[in-house]
């Protein structure tokens, strides 16, 4: 498969993430894609994720719906820029079935970064996976796709012995999710709207018989607006959840009149 020299009229910061000169975060948070691949969350309601893998030494990029169903190649296209730190290659891309395919280029700790158009005349978004082969010593997977990064958050966030341990917990997911709505964080939604529910779950059970009888219809109330409002982030459409959001912020305040103030104000350690 014939690979061509980096294009020197790609942008600056493109640039930069192609050659690698951004420092990858090791071990960060990761979701995997329903092929085992990494996922790209992508800010649009036609195409919200897209999905990286890597098979035989070929990188295979699928297209995702709100469910995660692979969606039909038609006349969307992508382009692959990979290599290592000043030797990167816009790469050739083909199709397979309802696969993206480039082969990678040699080397083994470098940036694959993505430029996705869903037609001629949409606008591109790009999205990057650092590409390391080596296998983690921990979790047994590549690199790229380690999900050691994922222990302690969304559905394997750690609940605190503790009361205020929990409230703490429950307020720093509180303002997590106001900020990633704000700033369209799919993935940071994600995670939030994963972990919330399971501390919210947990408050009854570390309350006095009183606070639980209360708390109850609360939590359920708050996680039943939590699950719209994850429906509407893979959706591609937080804005369409701003009753949810203010329910689940009602939802909070309501929960804090049942307990002490120093309890209920609890905040994670800077």
């Amino acid at each position: 498969m014939k690979s061509h020299p980096i294009m020197k009229t790609l942008p600056t910061a493109l640039l930069a993430l192609a050659l690698g000169l951004f420092t990858a975060n090791s071990h960060e948070r990761i979701t995997v894609g329903p092929g085992g691949g990494r996922l790209a969350f992508l800010d649009s309601t036609t195409t919200p994720s897209a999905e990286f893998n890597v098979k035989d030494g070929k990188v295979h990029v699928t297209l995702l719906d709100k469910d995660l169903k692979p969606i039909a190649l038609a006349d969307q296209s992508l382009a692959v820029t990979a290599g290592e730190r000043g030797s990167a290659l816009k790469l050739e891309v083909a199709r397979d079935g309802n696969d993206f395919v480039a082969a990678l280029p040699k080397g083994d700790d470098y940036w694959c970064v993505f430029q996705l158009r869903e037609t001629k005349a949409a606008k591109p978004m790009t999205f990057r996976v650092h590409y390391q082969s080596a296998v983690c010593d921990d979790c047994k997977r590549p690199e790229w796709n380690c999900t050691c990064g994922n222990k302690g958050s969304g559905k394997e966030v750690e609940i605190p012995a503790d009361l205020k341990g929990l409230w703490a917990e429950i307020n720093g997911h509180h303002g997590e999710l106001k900020e990633a709505l704000v700033s369209r964080d799919f993935a940071a939604i994600d995670e939030v709207t994963d972990a919330f529910p399971l501390l919210l779950a947990a408050l009854p059970g570390k309350s006095g018989d009183k606070e639980a009888t209360a708390a109850k219809p609360l939590v359920e109330a708050a996680v039943e607006d939590l699950a719209a409002i994850q429906a509407a982030g893979a959706a591609r459409t937080p804005e369409m959840v701003k009753a949810n959001a203010s329910n689940v912020d009602k939802s909070i305040e309501a929960l804090k009149e049942h307990y002490p103030a120093d309890i209920g104000n609890s905040k994670l350690p800077e």
